[in-house]
C-alpha cells in the first residue's frame, strides 16, 4: 500500500537525517513530511470528489464505457505480449495546481534548512558525528546526501500523486518540465551584459541554476518511479465502491 511505502521511506531516511542534523533541522524534516502527506491527501480528495460529481453526467457514462472497453482490449493485447497503454484521462487545468505545488515543495526542500548560495553556507559540524578526521571529500558527500534527503520524500509523494490522479506516467512530469522551461526562458532574457560584474554574474548564475533545475526534475521523476513505481494505489472506482458499502 502506498501509505506503508511512504512511511517506510520516511523512517528509512529519518535516521541518517537526524544523525546529520543540528538544531532545528530534525523538526523541519518531520514538519515537511507531514505537509507533504497533507498535500497528497487533499489532492486525492479533490480529484475523487470531482470524479464523483462528473460520474452523473451522460457524457461521462459514455466515456467510462469506452474506457472500460479499451482497457479490456489492452489487457488482452498485453496477455499476447503486445506493449499497449490505455491512458485513463488527459491533463486539465486543475493539474497545473499540482505541478506548481510540486515546484514549491522542491524549492522548500532546497532552501528549507539553510541558505544555498553556496555549499559552504552549511556547517560541517553536522558530519562530525560520523567523521572525526578532516576529510573534505567524504564530508562533502555526507553533506550532499543530507541535502538530497528531502527530495527523496517529495519525489515519492509526487510519484504516488501521479498515479492517484489516474494520469499517464509522463504527463504530469511533462507539465512540470514545461513550467521549468518557462522559468529558464525567463531567466535567459534577464541575462545582462552591462552594469557591474556582480549584476552580470548573478544574472548568468540564475540562468544556469534554472537550466540545471530542468535536469534535476528529470532525476526526481526517475527517483519517484524507483521508490513508488510498484505500490498499490486504490483507484477512484474502488474508493467510491467502498463509500457505498459504508
Amino acid at each position: 500500500h502506498y501509505l506503508y511505502r511512504l512511511v517506510t521511506i520516511y523512517l528509512a531516511f529519518a535516521a541518517p537525517f537526524v544523525l546529520l542534523t543540528i538544531s532545528y533541522e530534525s523538526i523541519f524534516y518531520f514538519s515537511y513530511s507531514v505537509v507533504l502527506l497533507l498535500w497528497l491527501t487533499i489532492e486525492r480528495a479533490l480529484y475523487y470528489e470531482k470524479a464523483e460529481n462528473q460520474l452523473l453526467a451522460p457524457t461521462e457514462q459514455t466515456r467510462l464505457s469506452a474506457l472500460a472497453l479499451q482497457r479490456s482490449v489492452s489487457s488482452i493485447a498485453r496477455s499476447k505480449g503486445a506493449q499497449t497503454f490505455a491512458a485513463s484521462r488527459t491533463l486539465g487545468l486543475s493539474d497545473m495546481r499540482t505541478s506548481i505545488m510540486f515546484l514549491f515543495f522542491v524549492n522548500v526542500a532546497f532552501f528549507g534548512t539553510g541558505n544555498v548560495a553556496s555549499l559552504a553556507s552549511f556547517s560541517i559540524d553536522s558530519v562530525y558525528r560520523l567523521i572525526t578526521v578532516f576529510d573534505p571529500f567524504m564530508m562533502g558527500v555526507l553533506l550532499l546526501f543530507k541535502i538530497f534527503i528531502p527530495f527523496f520524500l517529495v519525489s515519492a509523494v509526487f510519484g504516488v500523486l501521479n498515479r492517484s490522479l489516474e494520469l499517464p506516467p509522463f504527463s504530469l512530469f511533462l507539465f512540470v518540465l514545461s513550467t521549468t522551461d518557462v522559468m529558464t526562458v525567463n531567466f535567459f532574457f534577464l541575462v545582462r551584459d552591462d552594469g557591474s560584474w556582480l549584476d552580470i554574474g548573478m544574472s548568468i548564475s540564475h540562468f544556469c541554476i534554472s537550466g540545471m533545475f530542468v535536469l534535476f526534475t528529470i532525476v526526481l521523476f526517475v527517483l519517484s518511479h524507483a521508490l513508488v513505481g510498484r505500490v498499490l494505489i486504490p483507484s477512484s472506482g474502488n474508493v467510491k465502491a467502498a463509500k457505498k458499502q459504508h
